[in-house]
């Protein structure tokens, strides 16, 4: 036989055996079926899966040995969490019926001593005259016991964390053991090299289905580990590390927490994500314990602040079964604004516009209700090109939270709005003279004041009106460096602009006094040495300028000019 037609009858032969084998190999490790069965190991198989051992040893034997106590210890904790849960659930409705019990007992004593009473109570009627001092004795005893019995019975209350009937655990316990059968199939054997996804597809939605209904009770812990590891063997890795993750949040007090850990830092070394710098901040329980609210809340918080783009489908059906679930106190606000800024970054405005309006109408008290306008507004501008909705929503922020620290941002936004998409320079105006009456100080208060002075030189004949925009910045903003120094270079120009080169002089000369490490006053200093060359014929003002410039600053390109400048006077 050929030796091709040798290597084709050996692939014949090898794949179907290579596809039947669910081996995963990890950092070294191999890990035996991720999702054959649920079941702790056959101990039969450990001779099969080591192998012959020397007395000096092997390091294949030595990875075989820990991959195989690693299974043993993870597999029996399982098993003591799942008996543990079965127990206290089993223990519970036990107990919950024995106080029934009780209740029914001692209800059915106070009716029996209320019957003997109303006995007493008729024989007192019928013989009034013959009744003697022991009947009275016996009838207060009796409304005694009876008192006692009414606070004993107020006291006997039903346990109320009996999650479970027991129709509902024996449901339970057969919809288990339909996932232990449906985790032993495989897929069809196949020469083709890709796996039909079929199976992998349905045991995913089946995991998914009874995590939905149990979690975090009764075998969910077992289940949730098994569906990260489909997630695995499917090569989704971003799934099956918030999966793990889940885990640490749902079930903190595990004897598995270590071995999470380390299936998710072999995830990340494995299958590494830039985000991945943020899911390590979670594995500490430190990070987990500080964070506020519900166990569903946190979990969510840290999905949207990993960001996996190909886990945002599981972050919204996290949303939605924490909105439906959620109790008094639960942050749903905050959540539904995390779940906007996803919708946003898929493009899918208006579903994001919908989530940003269900914070405003659903939960008006909230704190986040300024934030969901402003961002309503942002995409309403920037992507549903509708900025007159825009100035709706921004608007409504100035005007009902005018402390809020969006509200200044609102009416800048509210004035760019009217100035550049509808172009109406003087209603942009009316929007930026509220900022420095509203918010004195503020930086957006110069930034108003800039916009200010930009429409006045453009719609003014005269500069005076922008002038005065620009001395504002420059005389009671001056701890605004950089917006104070280039409000002077403006006024500077608009002298300039006017034919008032001296005062153009003198700006710059004020310039340089206050802020001499301006990027722009060295060429603001070459300006005025040539205003007063040129326009005013002072030379000497202008050598005056040309030497500061060589002295202060020698080093730069401005101060070569100024030298030739100077060398050309000096020679005239």
């Amino acid at each position: 036989m050929k030796r091709s037609g040798m290597f084709i009858m050996s692939l014949i032969i090898l794949v179907p055996f290579l596809m039947g084998q669910d081996i995963d190999v990890m950092e070294g490790i191999q890990r035996r079926d991720t999702s054959r069965t649920l079941a702790p190991l056959d101990l039969d198989e450990i001779p099969d899966e080591i192998g012959n051992t020397s007395d000096d040893g092997s390091e294949k034997d030595a990875t075989w040995r820990k991959a195989l106590i690693d299974s043993l210890e993870y597999r029996f904790n399982l098993e003591k969490e799942r008996m543990q849960a079965n127990y206290r659930t089993s223990y519970q409705y036990k107990l919950n019926k024995a106080v029934d019990s009780i209740r029914l007992s001692i209800a059915g004593q106070i009716k029996a001593l209320e019957e003997e009473i109303e006995v007493l109570r008729q024989q007192e009627e019928d013989s009034a005259d013959q009744v003697s001092p022991a009947y009275f004795y016996e009838k207060d005893s009796l409304i005694a016991v009876i008192q006692n019995l009414r606070e004993s019975l107020s006291s006997v209350k039903v346990q109320t964390d009996v999650l479970y009937s027991p129709a509902e655990i024996k449901r339970e316990q057969a919809h288990y053991q339909y996932l232990l059968q449906l985790m032993e199939e495989k897929s069809p054997e196949s020469f083709l090299p890709l796996k039909d996804p079929e199976l992998p597809d349905l045991k995913k939605k089946e995991l998914i289905l009874y995590l939905d209904m149990y979690l975090p009770e009764l075998n969910s812990s077992e289940v949730l580990i098994r569906l990260s590891r489909v997630y695995e063997d499917q090569k989704e890795p971003q799934f099956a590390k918030l999966s793990y993750l889940k885990y640490l949040f749902y079930f903190p007090e595990s004897t598995n927490r270590t071995y999470i850990k380390e299936q998710l830092n072999q995830l990340m070394e494995t299958y590494p994500d830039p985000r991945d710098t943020l899911l390590s901040l979670y594995l500490k329980d430190e990070t987990r314990e500080s964070l506020e609210g519900s166990i569903m809340f946190k979990y969510i918080r840290a999905m949207a602040d990993i960001g996996y783009p190909e886990c945002e489908p599981l972050f919204e059906k996290e949303i939605y079964r924490f909105q439906k679930e959620s109790q008094t106190g639960d942050r749903v606000d905050r959540a539904l604004i995390w779940y906007a800024d996803i919708l946003k970054n898929q493009k899918r405005y208006t579903s994001a516009v919908n989530q940003l309006q269900k914070v405003v109408i659903v939960y008006p008290d909230s704190p986040e209700v300024p934030y969901a306008l402003y961002t309503m507004a942002e995409i309403y501008r920037e992507n549903l090109k509708k900025s007159r909705t825009a100035l709706e929503k921004l608007r409504e922020i100035s005007t009902r939270y005018p402390d809020n620290r969006l509200a200044p941002k609102a009416i800048l936004m509210s004035g760019d709005i009217q100035e550049k998409d509808l172009k109406d320079p003087v209603a942009a105006l009316t929007e930026y003279e509220k900022v420095p009456t509203a918010y004195p100080g503020t930086r957006y208060a110069v930034t108003a004041l800039k916009n200010m002075g930009r429409i006045y030189q453009t719609l003014s004949k005269s500069s005076e009106l922008a002038l005065k925009q620009y001395e504002i910045i420059k005389n009671e903003y001056a701890s605004f460096y950089f917006d104070a120094a280039e409000a002077m270079v403006t006024i500077a120009l608009l002298h300039e602009a006017s034919g008032e080169f001296r005062k153009a002089v003198e700006e710059i000369r004020e310039l340089y006094e206050r802020y001499p490490d301006y990027e722009k006053t060295p060429d603001q200093l070459l300006k005025a040495g040539r205003f007063l060359e040129k326009e005013l014929a002072d030379e000497d003002g202008a050598i005056e300028f040309y030497t500061i410039l060589i002295t202060h600053y020698p080093d730069t390109k401005t101060s070569e000019k100024a030298r030739k400048a100077l060398a050309k006077l000096q020679k005239e």
